[in-house]
């Protein structure tokens, strides 16, 4: 992966994740003006955003890692 698709990934990332909390805030705002609506939907849906963004850095910084050599030498005892 580029330098320039790798901070594209990294940047819509990033813009998942702060969706995923604005969405999980704004549930616990309808929850408590109208109760009658239910706050689950959106809860559920802004982890879900929260997640994947989360996941598509992890992805990100494995390909930066093995772009630079760098490799996790895990020791078992």
């Amino acid at each position: 992966m580029s330098l320039r698709q790798r901070d594209t990934v990294l940047a819509f990332a990033w813009l998942l994740v702060i969706a995923g909390l604005t969405l999980g805030v704004t549930s616990f705002f309808i929850a408590a003006t109208r109760p009658a609506i239910s706050p689950w939907p959106s809860l559920v849906v802004g982890f879900c955003l929260t997640i994947l963004g989360i996941m598509l850095m992890a992805i990100a910084r494995e390909e930066r890692r093995e772009e630079r050599g760098e490799l996790d030498t895990v020791t078992r005892s």
